[in-house]
């Protein structure tokens, strides 16, 4: 496996790269198979430093490269925290960065991480994964030979192939005599070779061995018949380990205890849903907002801790805000209407330098907006005037509200208020008072004949005749 170094937005040392990759290229017969992050191919690309680019693809040209997220990921660990999306989308950028920067294709094999589970096999098969390398005290049973393929079941019960790395081979290349270390390991590799009844297969991790011990094994394998170099594609090929009875061998993952990434899932979720709020108001979308995604990508890195991760969306989030800084609604003085319907002069403000656009959304108790109360325009740089048609549905004083969201209402952004007075008197209030009037003309009308006639029998009555004849007796 070749250098790796993974760079977020410090940038990248790419001398210091380019050093890793003339050592992957001085040993040009050994076909290894390198592993380098991409988000490190993106840090150049982005900083300018093209020379070192391309002296990186010229040095890596051929070479196998191992199937890699854009940053170093736990992929079960965002798999527990039901973030399988995010390790998805890590591995497609990874291989449309090592595709667009190295103009090579990745191959299909990766290294599973300590804490992987058949779960964990599941999802990086979606991904694109076909093969695995793992540690030998990763899984159990361990097997009597690590020179053979093995398969490993996913959460489906699907095999996948694995090959392991040979940790015996690594203890015998750690001495101090490099030299001598290189000899016994070669000594070893060719004894195994002759009791071999078939091909077999070793994996060594370069970047734990000594460069002057690996000579040695590599110029020992060069001078004899027995022994050569592979590609991991090829050690996967060979048949698989066999049990007694002939079948294929099948070991289970050991994995250790994936770190806890609720709190991280979390802030990265909502983050994520303010910046998609952002992108749906600018356009061209990608131009301001392409680097906030890289950034809440890097946020997933394994190389962070916590508060290093969170700094990341506050980045993304602090962004956000001063991209959506400055728009609002400018409130004016009092509006008289004179008629049922009319419009509204409105005035909404966009401080940033592009065209936004937002969701205008209005209230009010005593109009109504013909054409809608929710509607989505596109405010200039400045100030963009707007009429908005209303219909008043009773006289007097009426108070809009207008409120500024992103399209997806996810963010509110300004909200203002516009005072009404309406002199107008609406249809269904000239409807009410002419009933009114109705009535009460009806009552008055009523009330003037019932006093008429009042008077009339008052006037008309006779005169109340005494008991007693006048004139005194008879």
């Amino acid at each position: 496996e070749g250098a790796e170094q993974v760079v977020h937005a410090a940038g990248v040392d790419g001398p210091a790269l380019v050093a890793r990759g003339q050592i992957v290229s001085a040993r040009a017969e050994v076909p290894m198979t390198v592993e380098i992050r991409p988000e490190t191919l993106d840090a150049l690309d982005d900083s300018g430093d093209e020379q070192s680019l391309n002296a990186l693809a010229d040095l890596l040209s051929g070479r196998a490269l191992l199937r890699s997220p854009w940053v170093d990921l736990d992929e079960e660990a965002w798999r527990a925290v039901a973030e399988s999306d995010q390790v998805l989308e890590q591995y497609t950028l990874g291989v449309a960065t090592v595709e667009e920067a190295l103009g090579t294709s990745p191959s299909g094999i990766a290294r599973l991480d300590p804490d992987a589970t058949p779960a964990t096999l599941g999802l990086l098969r979606r991904a694109g994964v076909t093969g695995v390398v793992v540690d030998t005290d990763r899984i159990t049973p361990p097997g009597r030979s690590v020179h053979q393929p093995v398969q490993i079941l996913d959460d489906n019960g699907v095999a996948m192939p694995a090959v392991r790395i040979d940790e015996d081979l690594h203890d015998t290349l750690d001495h101090p005599d490099a030299e001598l270390a290189g000899h016994r390991a070669l000594a070893e590799l060719a004894l195994t070779a002759h009791q071999a009844d078939g091909d077999l297969g070793v994996v060594l991790d370069v970047t734990r061995v000594d460069p002057v011990a690996l000579d040695v094994v590599l110029a020992g394998i060069a001078e004899r018949r027995v022994l050569r170099t592979s590609t991991l594609d090829r050690l996967l090929g060979l048949p698989p380990a066999r049990t007694a009875t002939g079948a294929p061998v099948r070991v289970e993952l050991r994995p250790d205890t994936a770190p806890d990434l609720t709190t991280l899932a979390a802030d990265l979720q909502v983050t994520r849903g303010a910046l998609a709020a952002y992108a749906a108001m600018v356009a061209p979308a990608d131009a301001p907002v392409a680097p906030l995604r890289r950034l809440l990508l890097a946020a997933a890195s394994t190389d962070l801790d916590p508060e290093e991760a969170s700094d990341y969306t506050t980045a993304v989030f602090d962004a956000v805000l001063e991209g959506t800084d400055g728009i609002g609604v400018v409130e004016g003085d009092r509006i008289t209407l004179t008629s049922r319907t009319a419009d509204l002069p409105l005035v909404l403000r966009n401080d940033q330098p592009l065209p936004v656009t937002v969701t205008l959304v209005l209230s009010a108790e005593k109009l109504r907006f013909p054409d809608g109360a929710r509607q989505t325009i596109v405010l200039q740089p400045g100030e963009n005037p707007r009429e908005i048609r209303v219909e008043t549905l009773a006289s007097g004083d009426a108070r809009v509200t207008a409120t500024l969201t992103s399209p997806d209402g996810r963010i509110e952004l300004a909200s203002g208020i516009v005072d009404i007075r309406s002199t107008a008197i609406s249809g269904l209030g000239l409807i009410i008072s002419i009933v009114a009037l109705a009535i009460l003309g009806s009552w008055w009308a009523r009330t003037i004949v019932r006093i008429r006639r009042s008077r009339s029998a008052a006037t008309v009555a006779p005169a109340p005749v005494d008991s007693e004849p006048m004139g005194g007796r008879p």
